[in-house]
């Protein structure tokens, strides 16, 4: 397939929802990872419509209007939607995600930007986390921008890290509708992961043997099989793009070789999937959460909601 070039890549851009927090000045997202972001919505912003749900009764909307442009104005965006600000005396975190969903609905956005603190699992159940609600409730992908400095210069590739589950074979569908046309490379990797303490089989007595050696070998060999019938399917997608397919075993978590991956083959975009469940809520997905913890890269995450067919009611 002919190399693509920025010249040659289509210009197609994205309907998107910016929720920005102008207290947060922590989180403004860093300006290689806004480049990598504005390459995926088309090379331009133009399609965003940036908001501030303020629930701060201390401050006039005038003022609340001048924060959030104080935030905006140093990113260098370009065009964009006028940002706007919406008052709301809801004090519960759930109640500000649901106005951010009716408007992401209402605007037939792709997805929703964000900046998040990247707390950890434990830092998240206590504390409680906008963005894991927000994850959580959404049908619409949110796109965690990095509030890192991760690399020297923008990327053209990005990476899909994927389990084979139903749910991640959707979202890989709607990942490549969204980078189509905009990146030179899309790499799909599946971690074989055996962490040391999960290693064995336990016995009726509590005695542990060690893991056969072709339990490994099994599973690659499985996982490759796999990635090739997913990358046959994504083929018949007709997106320009090259694929590279990678499948690593790992010794430590999944989110650990995801980051060795993204880093090794400098990538602007990690899409992946969040199995978030009644329990599985507490912690964000695992994967996810890890990956949040320690902010490097652009993070385009599906939640376990993004494929209902039921329309949301405004």
């Amino acid at each position: 397939m002919e190399k693509l070039t920025p010249t040659s890549l289509k210009k197609e851009y994205v309907n998107a929802v910016w929720a920005v927090d102008p207290s947060e000045k922590g989180l403004c997202p860093e300006s290689n990872a806004l480049m990598d972001v504005k390459q995926i919505l088309g090379g331009s912003f133009e399609q965003v419509h940036p908001i501030y749900i303020c629930n701060h009764d201390n401050i006039s909307l005038d003022d609340a209007r001048k924060q959030i442009q104080a935030f905006l104005d140093p990113l260098n965006l370009g065009p964009t939607f006028p940002a706007e600000v919406y008052r709301s005396p809801a004090k519960k975190r759930k109640d500000r995600v649901e106005r951010i969903l009716n408007l992401a609905h209402s605007q037939k956005s792709q997805v929703i930007l964000l900046t998040s603190h990247g707390r950890s699992a434990v830092g998240a159940f206590f504390l409680g986390s906008f963005a894991r609600e927000l994850l959580q409730r959404s049908e619409v992908p949110v796109l965690f921008l990095c509030p890192h400095k991760q690399k020297v210069e923008k990327s053209k590739k990005v990476l899909f890290t994927t389990d084979f589950s139903e749910a991640s074979q959707k979202a890989f569908a709607n990942f490549l509708k969204l980078v189509r046309d905009k990146v030179s490379e899309v790499i799909v990797c599946h971690v074989v992961s055996f962490p040391t303490q999960n290693i064995g089989f336990s016995q009726a007595d509590g005695s542990v043997f060690p893991t056969p050696d072709h339990f490994y070998a099994e599973q690659k060999e499985w996982a490759e099989r796999e990635m090739e019938h997913l990358l046959a399917e994504a083929k018949k997608m007709e997106v320009n793009p090259r694929f590279q397919s990678i499948v690593e075993e790992s010794m430590t978590s999944a989110a650990s070789a995801i980051r060795h991956i993204a880093e090794r083959e400098n990538v602007g975009l990690i899409g992946l999937v969040a199995h978030v469940g009644t329990t599985e809520g507490v912690v964000f997905g695992g994967v996810v959460q890890d990956l949040l913890a320690s902010p490097k890269f652009n993070l385009w995450v599906c939640g376990p909601h993004f494929a209902d067919k039921e329309p949301r009611k405004n």
